[in-house]
C-alpha cells in the first residue's frame, strides 16, 4: 500500500470512530443527565476535571514517547527503538506511582471545603474520587502502547481499540437506567472497566505485533536516553498544563461560586467543543508519525509539505464542524437533552 492511500485509509478510520463517538455521545450524554441529575453529573465531572487536572502529563508523554519512537523507525534502527519503548515504560510506571500518591495525598484538602459536592453524600464523592484515581493509572500505563500503535500509523486498529472504549461506556450509561441506589458510584466503576477495555487490547495487540515491546530491565535504566525524553516532556508539559489549567481551572471556580450545576453545564459545553475539535486532532494524529519519521530519515522537503498541508485540513475541517454548531446552538442543546438541559449550558 502506497503511504498516501495509508493516510488517507487512517483518517477514514479515525472519522468512522469519531462519528461513532459523536452519536454515542448525545445517546448516553442524556441518558446519564436524566438518571444522575444535573448535580450528581455536575459531581462527576468535577472529580474528572480535578483528577485530570492533576494528570496532565499524559497528554505530554503520549507526544514525547511517539516522537522517539518515530524518529527511530525513520532511522531504521530497531535497537532504538527498543530502548525507547523500554524507557517510555519506566517513566510511565513511574509517574503513575507518584501520581497515585499525589491524589491520595490531597484528597482531605478537597474534600474539606475546597470544591463544593452539592447535596452528595461524602461518602459517595470520596468513592468516585478514588475510583478515578485508579482510573488515572491505568490511563498513564496505557500511553506507551498507544504511543507505538500511533508510531507505527497503526490508525485502523487504534480506531477499533477506541469504538470498544466507547461502547462500554454506552453500556455504563444504560446499567444507570436498570438500577435504583449508589448510581454515580456504579457508573464511575463502569467507566473505568471501559479504560481497562481500552488499555488489555492495546496491551494484547502490542505484545503480538510489535518487535519492540518487549521488557528490558538493563535498556530501561539508559540514564541518557531517560534524560532526553525527560527535557522533551519538560517543554510539552509546559503547553499541557496551560490547556488543562485554564480549563479545569474555570470549572473548579464555576463550582465555588455556582456549584454542581454550572459544573454539569460546563461538562456539556466542552463535550460539544471535543467533537468540533475531534476533526483538527484526528488530522494530528495521522499526520504527526509521518512529519517526524521524515524527519529521521533526512527528508525535511517531505516533512514541510505534510506539516503545512494538515495544518490548513484541520483548519478546513474545524471549521465545517465549528461554524454549523455555532449557529445554530440554541435548536441542538434543546433537540439532544430537551428539560434535562441544565441553565447556563448554551453560554
Amino acid at each position: 500500500m502506497k503511504h498516501s492511500q495509508k493516510l488517507l485509509l487512517n483518517t477514514f478510520a479515525l472519522c468512522i470512530k469519531i462519528f461513532i463517538k459523536a452519536l454515542v455521545l448525545l445517546i448516553s450524554t442524556r441518558l446519564v443527565l436524566n438518571e444522575l441529575g444535573a448535580s450528581d453529573y455536575g459531581l462527576y465531572n468535577l472529580i474528572a476535571g480535578v483528577i485530570s487536572l492533576l494528570s496532565f502529563l499524559s497528554g505530554s508523554l503520549m507526544i514525547s514517547t511517539q516522537r522517539f519512537l518515530s524518529y527511530s523507525m525513520g532511522e531504521n534502527n530497531q535497537d532504538k527503538l527498543v530502548s525507547v519503548f523500554n524507557v517510555s515504560l519506566l517513566i510511565h510506571i513511574v509517574i503513575a506511582f507518584v501520581l497515585g500518591i499525589v491524589f491520595i495525598s490531597l484528597q482531605p484538602l478537597f474534600f474539606n471545603g475546597f470544591i463544593d459536592i452539592g447535596d452528595a453524600p461524602i461518602e459517595v464523592a470520596k468513592s468516585v474520587y478514588d475510583i478515578m484515581i485508579i482510573s488515572a493509572i491505568v490511563t498513564m500505563s496505557t500511553i506507551p502502547y498507544s504511543a507505538v500503535i500511533n508510531a507505527h500509523e497503526d490508525m485502523v486498529f487504534f480506531a477499533i481499540s477506541e469504538v470498544l472504549v466507547i461502547i462500554v461506556q454506552l453500556f455504563a450509561a444504560i446499567v444507570i437506567m436498570f438500577i435504583n441506589s449508589n448510581l454515580l458510584v456504579t457508573y464511575t466503576w463502569l467507566m473505568m472497566l471501559s479504560i481497562v477495555v481500552g488499555f488489555l487490547s492495546k496491551f494484547i495487540w502490542c505484545k503480538l505485533k510489535y518487535k519492540e515491546v518487549k521488557i528490558s530491565i538493563r535498556l530501561a535504566f539508559d540514564k541518557y536516553k531517560i534524560k532526553e525524553m525527560l527535557g522533551f516532556i519538560g517543554w510539552n508539559t509546559l503547553g499541557s498544563s496551560a490547556v488543562l489549567l485554564r480549563n479545569q481551572g474555570v470549572a473548579i471556580v464555576l463550582n465555588y461560586f455556582w456549584g454542581t450545576i454550572a459544573n454539569a453545564a460546563y461538562g456539556i459545553a466542552n463535550q460539544i467543543n471535543s467533537l468540533v475539535l475531534t476533526f483538527s486532532s484526528t488530522l494530528t494524529t495521522v499526520f504527526t508519525p509521518s512529519i517526524i519519521q521524515n524527519k529521521g530519515a533526512g527528508n525535511d522537503e517531505r516533512m514541510i509539505f505534510l506539516s503545512i498541508f494538515s495544518s490548513k485540513l484541520s483548519f478546513l475541517l474545524s471549521s465545517v464542524m465549528a461554524i454549523p454548531v455555532l449557529w445554530n446552538l440554541h435548536s441542538i442543546l434543546k433537540i439532544w437533552l430537551g428539560d434535562s438541559l441544565p441553565e447556563h449550558t448554551e453560554i
